[in-house]
């Protein structure tokens, strides 16, 4: 039985979303996500975006 389904979107300030034109450029940015730790691997994929190796995302950013 389906309870609910998962949604992921990206948010992000006026000035950071002013210099993004795909969502590829999100690569270069430090992505923060602390309740899924896979949700921006996730959500890249899902637009067509392999993340690179050792890309800066919420998981990696815990452990600094």
């Amino acid at each position: 039985m389906l309870i609910a389904r998962d949604f992921l979107s990206p948010v992000a300030t006026k000035e950071l979303a002013g210099a993004l034109r795909t969502p590829a450029d999100l690569l270069g940015a430090s992505l923060i996500h602390n309740e899924r730790p896979t949700g921006w691997v996730d959500w890249l994929r899902s637009v067509g975006v392999e993340p690179q190796a050792g890309a800066r995302t919420g998981e990696a950013l815990r452990r600094r």
